[in-house]
């Protein structure tokens, strides 16, 4: 039973990591994620789940950060990619299954909720924070490191900086 904790929360936490670090190495997608989530959202609350179905640039970009960065290890060839071929399937209307999750009757029972877990988490950092890199110059090195959950080689180290006060009724 801890197995199946811990390959969730590990996975999810590798899958926010790699999604924050891409967006920050690609500005351009880290403004229309902001956007979007400030034309949807607004500034004056956080973003919640029930929110998501309206952010599909968002759900575009975490698809494709786990197209790039499958959490689990789907072959030994490694994984390359570039950041420019977005979502082929976005445009067209399609629904792809997520290959990390598997498919059929072995597919991941906790997709759903990883996907939400994840999204809410992305989404709600994007909306709530500006971020400098700390070393780098500015760019997170995307290495991975080998293991049960593909994580980056080095982890990702931010000073954060917030954008608005999400919890007014709190100061």
């Amino acid at each position: 039973m801890q197995d199946i904790f811990t390959a969730g929360s590990n996975s999810s936490s590798a899958t926010i990591e790699c999604g924050l670090a891409e967006l920050i190495n690609h500005p351009e997608a880290m403004e229309k994620v902001r956007e979007e989530i400030d034309r949807v959202v607004g500034k004056d609350r956080a973003v919640e789940e029930t929110d998501l179905a309206n952010l599909p640039y968002l759900q575009a970009v975490l698809k494709e950060t786990m197209r790039l960065h499958p959490a689990a290890p789907v072959c030994s060839t490694g994984r390359r990619g570039s950041w420019r071929t977005w979502w082929r399937s976005m445009s067209g209307g399609q629904h792809f299954q997520l290959l990390p999750f598997g498919s059929g009757r072995r597919g991941c029972p906790g997709m759903v909720q990883a996907m939400q877990v994840v999204s809410v988490t992305v989404a709600a950092v994007v909306q709530g924070f500006e971020g400098e890199v700390v070393g780098g110059e500015g760019r997170v090195d995307m290495e991975e490191k080998e293991g049960m959950v593909a994580s980056r080689q080095r982890p990702l180290v931010l000073v954060p900086v917030a954008r608005f006060d999400a919890f007014p009724a709190l100061a």
